[in-house]
């Protein structure tokens, strides 16, 4: 609202300043939402959060846990399920999918999250703020972020954070 008011009056030095401070109180608040644990994490292991994720989301999704469960630092536990959560919310948005499939594996030095669905595949501009935020989460852990699939045969988002207990 306030860029249209902007460019209806020609700008000015209030409407200026406006802009400018709801632009960083934005990029303030963006920052914060990054930093807090999700409150699927509270007390739970990731793998149940990942469960009770999927039971609300409005496409049917199969969780599957391969390899054996085990703790994780709390910054890769964030990492993992807020991954699941954009890509949970990409397929919502870009997909047209009608399921979807949650699959967390524990591998010996690595552990890695890929969300795989049956929709539209990924388009040329793929990485948006989302994808762009899970990578600054999972690089400084080593990790890695990719995005696969082809038109009309589904996408598939994999991160892979290397670890072990």
């Amino acid at each position: 609202m306030l860029r249209a008011a902007e460019a209806e009056s020609g700008g000015g030095r209030h409407l200026e300043l406006a802009v400018r401070t709801a632009q960083e109180n934005l990029a303030e608040t963006r920052a914060l939402i990054a930093a807090l644990a999700p409150p699927a994490l509270d007390g739970r292991s990731l793998d149940r959060a990942l469960r009770r994720l999927a039971h609300g989301f409005e496409l049917p999704v199969e969780v599957v846990v391969r390899g054996l469960p085990s703790p994780l630092p709390p910054a890769l536990e964030v990492a993992l399920l807020r991954a699941a959560q954009e890509g949970l919310a990409n397929v919502r948005k870009h997909a047209a999918a009608r399921s979807v499939r949650l699959e967390l594996t524990y591998d010996t030095g690595a552990v890695r999250l890929a969300v795989a669905d049956d929709g539209a595949g990924p388009t040329g501009d793929a990485e948006g703020y989302g994808l762009a935020l899970m990578r600054r989460r999972v690089e400084p852990l080593g990790g890695t972020v990719r995005v696969e699939g082809s038109r009309g045969e589904g996408a598939t988002l994999t991160v892979e954070v290397p670890w072990s207990e």
